[in-house]
């Protein structure tokens, strides 16, 4: 009696595994240049809502993404759930009307001869499955091989990808573990790179204020410069008016704009260091100096 109950539950096991269609067996073909495979309602649904949630939600994990878009599917009413199954409806009324142009290929029955090969393989009792290279393994569980009534196939499809995760496999937790662990390090470098182009601006900010405040005190010396020199070549003119004609110890030609700073230093020198020996031309110059008009000078 228990074994007969024993067989019984294998037995169930073993149909809930295959979900009504043989082991090994692709619904949809996918060999070169097949049609894109029909999405169920639940998949359209995913496709809409994904996008919408997480721009609601940044900062949330795929796994918990795909709870919640999955607690919301649950909840769905009849009416709205049948929104997204009439859309199921049209994608496959177009799989199958692009199937059957298909079949009329060369590539499908080149895909039909190589699943034959499969299929005889697979018969062979020394020949064993061999393991995909797509990272799913043995536990993939595809929506492929389902008889396309579930309404909660284990897929995410991308809307223009071809790139099919199982989800809530052990192989799809770590891989989205890695991605999320990317993801943070790179959240974490824009961050201190923003922070560091921002220092970098008010630096940068600073550095341009500063350079106008420059141009500003350069053209201001600048022009202060200019009025200096005007005012001392004035200077000079007045002296040389003054002084023409006097002659001065230790210059030998009459004044003027090459040598009127030399007479300068030669009178300070006289005036400073033995006045008493040269009262005359002490004297002299004080005289001149009291006649020269500085009105004349410009300010």
């Amino acid at each position: 009696m228990n074994s007969k109950k024993s067989g019984e539950y294998q037995a169930e096991k073993n149909e809930g595994k295959n979900r009504g269609w043989p082991k090994g067996k692709r619904r949809y073909p996918k060999g070169i240049g097949a049609p894109k495979q029909p999405l169920s309602g639940y998949v359209h649904f995913l496709n809409e809502r994904r996008e919408t949630v997480r721009s609601e939600n940044p900062d949330i994990t795929f796994s918990d993404l795909s709870k919640k878009l999955a607690a919301e599917w649950s909840k769905l009413g009849e009416e709205e759930k049948n929104k997204y199954n009439e859309m199921a409806k049209k994608d496959k009324d177009r799989y199958d009307r692009e199937f059957a142009s298909y079949q009329n290929t060369d590539a499908y029955k080149q895909y039909v001869e190589s699943q034959r090969r499969n299929e005889s393989g697979s018969n062979s009792p020394t020949k064993k499955k061999k393991k995909t290279s797509s990272g799913a393994g043995s536990k993939r569980s595809s929506f492929e091989e389902s008889d396309g009534e579930r309404e909660d196939p284990p897929l995410i499809t991308g809307s223009n990808s071809t790139f099919h995760i199982p989800i809530f496999t052990e192989e799809f937790l770590e891989h989205n573990k890695a991605r999320e662990h990317e993801l943070r390090q790179l959240r974490k470098q824009t961050t201190e790179f923003e922070e560091q182009n921002a220092v970098l601006s008010k630096h940068i900010d600073s550095m341009k204020a500063a350079i106008s405040k420059l141009e500003v005190e350069t053209l201001q010396q600048r022009q202060n410069n200019a009025s200096l020199q005007q005012q001392l070549d004035s200077v000079r003119q007045l002296v040389i008016q003054g002084f023409r004609g006097m002659h001065v110890p230790g210059l030998n030609e009459p004044v003027s704009l090459r040598n009127v700073d030399e007479m300068v230093n030669i009178l300070l020198n006289i005036v400073t260091e033995n006045p008493n020996q040269n009262q005359g031309i002490v004297n002299t110059a004080k005289d001149i100096v009291a006649r020269l008009d500085f009105t004349k000078i410009g300010c």
